[in-house]
């Protein structure tokens, strides 16, 4: 406001007074009588110097920010399998038995999400049945753990979560065998996030335990403990060992959909 008395007054006034001043948009509040905000200047600010205000529909909100020592959810893999190869979505099978139809594929047989899944087992027959042993891995494509931001150098919580049709012996019975790694691609120490066997050492950051997770329907399995492998470029493996040959007529083996390697913070 200026108010200009371009020369002096000829005679005394009272002046000017201004009080209860608003200011308004000339929007549509929608269902708002009264609108928190029309920007982010007028949402109060809430102390966490890791997240700034947003003003969305006129209402206040936070979103993260992505500075130095603050944790930014996000997923860090994401795997839908909604194509016609594992390659073309960066992953790769790889088996022990070079001839072996008892592998990894991208299957429409069953899926979570979608047409499609990864599949463990024969494409052409729906088993596992194999002439000789098989291991079988199943290999994601490259992703990288941030660092932490956690006093102390603490990792970052990070989790794994997918969703599992099984139909497989290793889910019940400690004969066949089953699990997921993650493995750093500079050659480092593997990090196990769960095995069916509970035998390995070090033991896996989750625990297995038999009949537990259920068959021929649809879980969603959530893993901890990738954070392990803070600041490394890592890969996913999924290994299934068949242990002896010619056992499986009657089970149709594995799928797995909608897999995410995500950030959490608190």
């Amino acid at each position: 406001w200026e108010y200009n008395t371009y020369w002096s007054p000829f005679q005394s006034h009272g002046g000017i007074y201004l009080d209860n001043i608003t200011t308004h948009s000339a929007c549509d509040f929608g269902a708002l009588e009264t609108p928190q905000c029309v920007g982010p200047q007028d949402c109060a600010y809430d102390g966490d110097k890791c997240s700034g205000n947003v003003c969305a529909n006129f209402t206040c909100s936070t979103e993260p920010l992505d500075l130095q020592g603050c944790c930014v959810p996000e997923d860090l893999i994401h795997s839908d399998f909604e194509t016609d190869s594992l390659e073309a979505v960066g992953y790769s099978a790889e088996v022990s038995v070079a001839d072996s139809n008892v592998t990894w594929s991208v299957s429409s047989v069953q899926s979570k999400n979608g047409a499609h899944s990864a599949y463990f087992g024969n494409a052409t027959t729906l088993t596992y049945t194999t002439t000789s042993a098989t291991v079988a891995e199943l290999v994601s494509s490259e992703f990288e753990i941030p660092m932490g931001t956690g006093g102390g150098g603490s990792p970052p919580e990070v989790e794994l979560s997918f969703w599992l049709y099984q139909d497989a012996e290793a889910f019940t019975y400690d004969w066949e065998k089953f699990r997921i790694e993650l493995v750093p691609v500079d050659g480092g120490v593997n990090t196990l996030l769960w095995d069916s066997t509970n035998a390995i050492t070090p033991a896996a950051a989750n625990a297995f335990t038999h009949g537990t997770v259920p068959s021929k329907e649809w879980t969603q399995i959530t893993l901890g403990g990738l954070g392990a492998q803070q600041g490394k470029t890592v890969q996913l493996r999924f290994v299934y060992d068949t242990y002896v040959a010619n056992m499986n007529p009657a089970y149709s083996g594995i799928f797995i959909d909608d897999l995410k390697a995500t950030v959490i913070c608190d």
